[in-house]
């Protein structure tokens, strides 16, 4: 059996935002500070591609 930490939120969609930024703010608080930005950095080129795909399709 492998021990895990979880998170479980309910994402108010009328706030997405303000919603998806909390929850980052809890799952990077769990880590230290150079992997905080690792995960950080690994998000920003998620949503860099997603706009990138965004825009291809406009």
């Amino acid at each position: 059996m492998k021990a895990r930490k979880l998170v479980e939120c309910t994402i108010d969609l009328g706030d997405p935002v303000g919603e998806i930024g909390a929850v980052i703010n809890v799952v990077i608080g769990a880590f230290r500070k150079d992997q905080q930005i690792e995960i950080l950095k690994a998000i920003q080129k998620n949503v860099v591609v997603a706009l990138q795909e965004d825009s291809e399709k406009g």
